[in-house]
């Protein structure tokens, strides 16, 4: 059965393995807190805080951590010379950047904060000591097999890594050797990483613009490596120094002081030099970045004091403004208070007097008139002098203004139209109207309403008194509105009704009151006066009439 099965199985353990290598992946990355590179199109290397994996594992086990290392190559920089002292970190940063290579290649995430790599054709090295007795080997003699091999296939799309190159022999002829090995792969454009302890290498790769040097840093005060990768600067490999830390004789220490070449001293002199003044400079960068953030956060503190304080002023602006507005609200009530008990009002009874002794006098003119306008309609009267039917649903009040053999012209608000008379029906007399005999039938019910019949100039005169002395007293009915504690949308719907009951009303100057305040009320408001359909314009109120916290509207005729 099995047998049968055979090539599905062996389908299905195939996608295991890769499902359980993609997890494998994933918790290596996870547990070393490694990222994913980026392959980069162009021959260049960005590794920022990269680690070496085998490294960073074994010092795990102890409780401790690797020391990362950045390194970096541009297209016009492809060949770094690294320098400085023994076990200071020369051949494992060699190795790193090999082996992040590689893992990226691979599919494996690479320990770093960030990588950045192109595809390598090979990844050449020559790292460590291959000396064989039986092969005849001795370490040098290995490590120009290795270089042979290398230097026949190298080119631009690989990897080179050179370990203590020019080693293991004179060191006149080793520095030689070595320049013309790393002339040899720059001339085939391979991207070559290289360490050594010669400084005729160290100045080759500062008079070389396709080179870079590098130096492994050593900290001049505990006389111990920092592991730290400085590029741009030349090492200096401190043997000397480091013997003296591993506890060789004083006085032999100080005899090999005195052997130096005065110029090699000279040197190791100026390179010690570039490193301490590149250790203060990155020293006060720092220091600069501090003051920097303290800058930031003392800035941001006073804007915060600052923006307090003027809300605060803001806030007491308003309280005092709030407190003038309302002083001057109760002067102005105080002032309308006194007009309406000044001897003047006595003046205004007696005009509403004349209108209503006007509006008499055309009362019995106008029941003739509309005693014809109701045979005219073919309607009936009951004995009150009202007309017998009732308005149906629908109907619209209007009041007759003239009416001829077939038709009859009639007033709807401020509309005129000419309707056939068979579709009229006399709901209720002008005169019981105008003289408010009918208060709930006049605010609420539809009616048509009569007028005098133009039969001369008499009774023309006698109707237009009627209606002047009817226009008087609507326009001294309420003509203004007080929205004062409203909110916007309350203040819209009660001012929107109060504008068609005054349009209706024949109205023409209207006064709208809506306070100072912060001025909403008076926003909202004006938005809606600018697009109603029955306002012609409207501005702020003369101070006589309320200023700033009211506003005059006009109606259109």
């Amino acid at each position: 059965m099995f047998r049968e099965r055979l090539p599905e199985l062996l389908g299905a353990v195939e996608s295991l393995s890769r499902l359980d290598l993609a997890f494998a992946k994933a918790e290596f990355a996870r547990a070393y807190n490694a990222c994913l590179p980026v392959f980069e199109k162009r021959r260049a290397i960005r590794l920022e805080e990269a680690r070496h994996p085998l490294l960073e594992a074994a010092l795990a086990l102890k409780g401790r951590r690797s020391v990362p290392v950045s390194v970096e190559l541009s297209e016009q920089k492809t060949l770094m010379v690294i320098s400085g002292p023994n076990t200071g970190g020369k051949t494992v940063t060699l190795k790193t950047v090999g082996l992040a290579a590689l893992m990226a290649q691979a599919g494996v995430p690479v320990l770093a904060a960030e990588a950045r790599l192109p595809v390598f054709g090979r990844v050449l090295a020559d790292i460590g000591d291959q000396q064989s007795i039986e092969a005849s080997l001795s370490t040098f003699s290995a490590h120009v097999a290795n270089i042979e091999a290398m230097a026949a296939v190298a080119g631009p799309n690989d990897l080179v890594l050179l370990d203590e190159l020019g080693a293991s022999t004179d060191p006149n002829e080793g520095a030689a050797l070595a320049i013309a090995v790393l002339e040899h792969f720059r001339r085939r454009q391979a991207t070559t990483i290289a360490t050594t302890h010669h400084s005729r290498l160290k100045a080759y790769a500062a008079e070389t613009s396709e080179a870079v040097n590098a130096a492994m840093e050593f900290d001049e005060g505990t006389l111990e490596p920092t592991y730290r990768l400085l590029i741009g600067l030349p090492g200096k490999s401190s043997g000397i120094e480091i013997a003296e830390r591993l506890g060789l004789e004083p006085s032999i220490v100080a005899d090999a002081r005195r052997r130096l070449d005065p110029a090699d001293m000279e040197a190791a002199t100026l390179v010690a030099s570039l490193h301490a003044q590149r250790s203060e400079l990155e020293k006060q960068l720092v220091e600069m970045g501090r003051n920097r953030q303290a800058l930031a956060e003392e800035r941001a503190r006073l804007e915060e004091v600052a923006a307090r304080e003027r809300r605060a002023k803001l806030a007491e602006l308003d309280k005092r403004l709030e407190e003038t507005i309302r002083e001057l609200e109760k002067k102005w009530e105080q002032v309308v208070g006194a007009i309406h008990e000044s001897p003047l009002q006595p003046k205004r009874g007696k005009a509403e007097r004349l209108n209503r002794q006007r509006a008499s006098l055309a009362a019995g003119t106008r029941e003739d008139w509309n005693t014809q306008v109701l045979e005219a309609l073919g309607a009936s009267t009951t004995e009150n002098n009202a007309p017998a039917k009732p308005l149906a649903a629908g109907d619209k009040p209007g009041t007759v203004i003239a009416v001829a053999a077939d038709e009859a012209e009639v007033e709807v608000g401020r509309l005129r139209m000419r309707v056939p008379r068979s579709e009229l029906r006399a709901i209720q007399m002008a005169a019981e109207i105008r003289a408010g005999k009918s208060e709930t039938a006049q605010a609420y019910a539809p009616r048509f309403e009569t007028a005098p019949i133009r039969k001369g100039a008499d009774a023309e005169s006698t109707d237009v008194g009627a209606r002047r002395a009817a226009s008087l007293r609507e326009t001294e009915a309420a003509a203004e509105i007080n929205v004062i504690g409203a909110t916007a949308e309350e203040a819209r719907e009660r001012v929107d009704k109060f504008l068609d009951e005054s349009y209706l009303a024949d109205r023409y100057r209207l006064r709208v009151v809506h306070g100072h305040g912060k001025g909403i009320l008076k926003r909202a408001l004006h938005e809606m006066f600018a697009s109603h359909p029955h306002v012609e314009k409207f501005y702020p109120a003369p101070p006589r009439e309320g200023g700033a916290g009211a506003t005059i509207v006009e109606l259109k005729a």
